[in-house]
């Protein structure tokens, strides 16, 4: 939404919601109000939907007749009437639903590439269990075959990180694939001054998706002790909405704190001593490395967590391939205050050369300028 903010100062921005919900209606009217788009347009929800919004769904017929023919022609008639230039579509289920749409140039924004989240959270199995491998095999199927078939039909294909891209020229050599990365507001770029909690780490995040989850479970297993044998006081919160069950029972570690749902991330973060994120599953960009980058703040992860930043941020970071060299890196900046003033001010540094989203947003209108200037486009 950053984006088109900025963007809508230069551009008439048109939106598509989905009407699934007054919550969403009330959502696009203030985005209206707000300047941010120069009208809504909504597209009914039918059951036919439903069909596509698993990003695992059956896309083999590509065909979502009634539903399908009524959203292309909602679209097509907004383009038409306001003479819009370029469609930008948002995620693999509303790229499968307009993807024979072919009336204008389109940039389809997957963000993050189903294909390799897929083979992050499904393989290697722990336990070889003959039916959810088999399960798992079908997932991961039909995400190689929605991929396949977008990345044929889309003039640009973005994703937020190079390995996205990686796996996405695997599936189609010749497809137009950019990387677009996150932006985080230029005002939270400053590292804000807050007494210290020291020493404590920062998990934060939504704590009910699987990467997470799975992230919180190993730092409290597995990394947390090795800290502990050290430096027996340091504490650790777990901060974010939605966490399952299993996080639940973490809090019942000594000097772990579940907080769930707070109305205000930055006052964790900043008070925080160092950010810990060790994932392991997953892909993408991770927004909560540059948030706690943005304010300040030691980042301690692992090369999944750091692979779709630049080198300017990757030089702040401290990065370990196991539990043993997490914990290394973690106690290495628990014990030296010098070291942690030091890679927060520099972090703060690179996320506000490179990432404030004024920076993304002229990507974002570079892409479209070059896309229009091509004139050609994937069309009939």
């Amino acid at each position: 939404m950053n984006i088109f903010k900025l963007l809508s100062s230069k551009h008439e921005v048109h939106v598509f919601f989905l009407k699934e919900s007054k919550n969403d209606i009330r959502a696009a009217e203030e985005y209206v109000h707000r300047g941010v788009f120069k009208e809504f347009h909504y597209i009914d929800s039918l059951k036919g939907f439903r069909q596509i919004r698993n990003p695992f769904a059956r896309a083999v017929k590509r065909k979502f007749p009634k539903f399908q023919r009524r959203a292309e022609q909602a679209v097509r008639t907004v383009i038409e009437e306001k003479n819009i230039d370029v469609l930008h579509l948002h995620l693999l289920p509303i790229g499968l639903l307009l993807a024979n749409l072919k009336v204008i140039p389109r940039v389809l924004d997957l963000t993050d590439s189903v294909t390799l989240y897929a083979v992050r959270m499904f393989f290697p199995l722990r336990k070889p269990v003959p039916l959810r491998f088999l399960l798992h095999c079908y997932y991961l199927t039909r995400a190689i075959w929605n991929e396949r078939f977008v990345l044929k039909k889309y003039e640009i294909v973005t994703v937020v990180s190079p390995k996205e891209r990686y796996y996405l020229l695997k599936l189609n050599r010749r497809a137009n694939v950019q990387v677009i990365q996150l932006g985080v507001a230029i005002e939270k770029a400053v590292h804000v001054t807050r007494a210290e909690d020291h020493p404590s780490i920062i998990f934060f995040g939504n704590m009910s998706v699987l990467p997470n989850i799975d992230a919180v479970l190993y730092l409290v297993h597995e990394i947390l002790p090795l800290l502990k044998s050290k430096i027996p006081e340091v504490k650790l919160y777990i901060v974010g909405a939605h966490p399952s069950k299993a996080v639940m029972e973490l809090g019942k570690h000594k000097d772990v704190v579940v907080t769930g749902f707070v109305d205000d991330i930055t006052e964790y973060i900043t008070k925080a001593s160092i950010a810990l994120f060790p994932m392991r599953k997953g892909g993408g960009q991770l927004f909560k490395i540059l948030e706690a980058l943005a304010l300040g703040k030691p980042v301690v992860t692992t090369p999944i967590g750091a692979e779709s930043f630049d080198q300017s941020v990757k030089n702040c970071l401290r990065i370990g391939e196991n539990s043993r060299e997490l914990a290394e890196k973690s106690l290495e900046i628990l014990t030296d205050p010098s070291l942690r003033k030091d890679l927060g001010r520099k972090s703060a540094e690179a996320v506000r050369t490179s990432y404030t989203w004024k920076a993304i947003a002229d990507k974002h209108e570079r892409m479209y300028e070059q896309i229009i200037k091509s004139k050609c486009f994937r069309g009939g």
